[in-house]
């Protein structure tokens, strides 16, 4: 639940439970909305298109390039971003080279032809492709862990939405994130936060982009009235009041009220462990309930962290769904 656009010290206390880490860890909670940029490991393939050729329709998936393919190398030259794509296209057709593209499909390395044509009326090339170097969206974080300055955020893997596909990303950034509207949600329509994001305002790396959140190293903490609590096992969180931390304008961490109204006690990771209600007038005024943009959003009860939002109920929007933080603390640990 991601929206496209324009992040502790470590008691002592690990107890093996069948096959589950219960953790007892002070954390500062979050609730900022970041700007989330990542960058794919080439030029991956978003879309393409139809042209036609002295009669004939092109299309380069009629050469099995299709959407997904990430493009590693041209005619041998690697390729890391759209703009070296573009050289060396215009380099082959000007030395009227074939081109050949190396391609990562599902991390099997690939060579396909791919058909070139310079349209002499306004000199540009086509390619049948469409293509980008990097993804970008907003969501909230959930929790920063003082003692390795280190975050995890959002809640759920960050996904390309434009492409029914899983792609893996090289490298990743989070910066800070201004939240100039929401769109509010209806049943089956869930709404989104507007935002913009500020690259000159850079919080610090992505180093895992999981089902689970996505999670790196903090360089700027940003965030007015610091203070820490402690996380919640999976055990001590109780259906009932709770609240939520999140911005719905500017930079503002507010908290709003919800009640959690489904646990499921998992053994293993999963997305959807808590469902919950809105129960903050406030909240429901502004948003009409859970909104793209919200994911990450943490969940606090009994003064303790107990998880973060990850989903919507897409059939009522008042109703989402979280993810235990024992999950995200266990999916830190492996940065």
């Amino acid at each position: 639940m991601i929206k496209k656009s324009i992040c502790a010290l470590i008691f002592p206390l690990i107890i093996l439970l069948n096959t589950r880490l219960a953790f007892a860890v002070s954390l500062i909670p979050g609730g900022e909305s970041i700007g989330i940029v990542v960058e794919y490991d080439g030029v991956i393939i978003s879309g393409n298109y139809d042209f036609e050729v002295n009669g004939t329709m092109v299309n380069p998936k009629n050469n099995d390039i299709n959407v997904g393919d990430i493009i590693v190398e041209v005619n041998g030259v690697t390729v890391k971003n759209s703009e070296t794509l573009i050289q060396e296209i215009s380099a082959s057709l000007s030395a009227n080279k074939e081109i050949i593209l190396t391609i990562d499909r599902n991390g099997v390395m690939i060579t396909r032809t791919l058909s070139v044509y310079l349209d002499t009326e306004t000199n540009n090339f086509k390619t049948g492709l469409y293509v980008k170097d990097s993804l970008s969206g907003i969501g909230t974080v959930t929790f920063y862990d003082p003692s390795t300055s280190t975050y995890g955020a959002l809640g759920h893997k960050m996904t390309d939405s434009t492409m029914d596909i899983d792609v893996s990303f090289n490298t990743g950034q989070v910066f800070e994130s201004y939240v100039v509207s929401v769109t509010r949600s209806q049943d089956n329509n869930p709404g989104e936060k507007i935002a913009t994001i500020d690259k000159y305002a850079l919080l610090g790396t992505i180093s895992i982009n999981s089902e689970y959140g996505v999670y790196g190293t903090y360089s700027s903490l940003s965030k007015d009235n610091t203070y820490t609590i402690e996380s919640a096992t999976i055990d001590e969180v109780e259906l009932g009041a709770a609240t939520i931390l999140t911005v719905i304008e500017g930079t503002t961490v507010e908290s709003f009220d919800i009640e959690i109204t489904e646990l499921k006690r998992q053994s293993q990771p999963e997305t959807k462990g808590i469902v919950f209600k809105i129960t903050d007038e406030r909240l429901l005024d502004a948003t009409n309930g859970i909104v793209q943009g919200m994911s990450g959003s943490p969940i606090i009860q009994n003064n303790k962290l107990v998880g973060s939002v990850t989903h919507v109920v897409l059939s009522d929007v008042d109703y989402g769904y979280g993810l235990f933080i024992e999950w995200m603390l266990e999916e830190n640990m492996r940065q």
